[in-house]
């Protein structure tokens, strides 16, 4: 989610800025060194990044090992195990973005260079398919009235071959053109300066980042606007005084797409911004803000592990409740009808 590379790389300001003007980069630079505080957001920086990083994996480990044997019946938890996948892949190129933001230069070589700028992108992408998937997911169950379990994994099994085979194909190329310039690890396909890559840079942050956020929310309004006065994300299940796991699921959708909208759509906005300003004052500016986004990616996992885990509770919870339930109506003794005989 962070870091040196192309549009992926939207974490690392040199990279796009020296996509648009060099000289950018050299105004900008001249002027981070100039201050000893900007030594200090480095490092706290780079502190963040790791932080988030470490717990994100371990939580997005954790959510897959408890929730794989689930997807093998529930199309949601499908899902969650295909995003968490998507941003392990992503988390495993921040502590490279960390230090190249610290150090100010790329420092792995580079094939280290095409697989981060390549994963990057990988990862983003399917990360936002899933975001999608998982809205599509939700309006089905909700608002399809006949049986949609196999058409909700139907759903899942395209959105996911779509989505997986483009990303591979965009990244094999995103591999092939990526470098080490002489401080940076850049992707000639998104990183010159002309049209063809800053049309592609911006095309890339649109639809990992407007389109995912507009689609998913265009469900999930349907949801609202379908239901109606039945809608309610509250209503507990009547036989165990729980909620539901369909009420779950929902509820879960409707928390990672705020959290991906106000996190993913903050990250993305300076890098979309780069693009369209041309001083190099406004560049300067627009820069600046976009260093200070650079942990959002890494904190929108942290964010989805905790979201995570409170499912994953539940589902526990519900689980739980439910046996319990079955038990206790098994014990319930048989009364003979008048008539019966042994």
């Amino acid at each position: 989610m962070a870091s040196t590379t192309d549009e992926t790389n939207s974490n690392h300001f040199n990279h796009d800025c020296s996509g648009a003007e060099q000289e950018c980069v050299d105004e900008f630079s001249s002027r981070k060194h100039s201050s000893s505080s900007y030594e200090v957001s480095q490092m706290l920086q780079m502190v963040l990044m790791n932080t988030m990083s470490t717990v994100g994996l371990l939580g997005s480990f954790c959510a897959i090992s408890f929730l794989v044997r689930a997807a093998r019946s529930d199309v949601f938890s499908r899902y969650v195990v295909s995003r968490a996948v998507a941003e392990i892949l992503l988390l495993l190129t921040v502590p490279l973005d960390g230090l190249t933001f610290f150090y100010n230069s790329w420092l792995f070589g580079d094939v280290m260079c095409k697989f981060r700028n390549s994963l990057a992108f990988y990862a983003r992408f399917m990360s936002s398919a899933n975001q999608v998937g998982m809205c599509v997911n939700a309006y089905i169950e909700e608002c399809v009235l006949a049986p949609n379990v196999k058409l909700r994994s139907a759903v899942f099994k395209g959105i996911n071959f779509v989505s997986w085979s483009v990303s591979l194909v965009i990244a094999t190329a995103i591999f092939v053109q990526s470098e080490t310039s002489p401080l940076f690890c850049i992707s000639s396909l998104y990183m010159s300066s002309t049209w063809q890559s800053r049309y592609l840079r911006v095309l890339s942050y649109v639809m990992y980042s407007i389109v995912s956020v507009t689609v998913s929310w265009i469900f999930l309004i349907l949801i609202v606007v379908t239901k109606k006065k039945e809608f309610s994300l509250t209503i507990p299940d009547t036989a165990t005084g729980s909620l539901t796991m369909q009420k779950r699921s929902l509820q879960l959708s409707f928390a990672i797409t705020i959290a991906f909208t106000i996190l993913q759509m903050t990250y993305c906005a300076p890098y979309l911004l780069l693009d369209m300003v041309s001083d190099q004052d406004s560049i300067a500016s627009v820069a600046y803000v976009a260093l200070t986004t650079l942990s959002l990616p890494a904190l929108n996992v942290v964010v989805d592990v905790i979201l995570y885990a409170i499912f994953m509770r539940d589902t526990y919870k519900y689980v739980k409740k439910m046996s319990l339930s079955t038990d206790d109506q098994l014990k319930v003794p048989l009364k003979l009808v008048e008539g019966d005989t042994d």
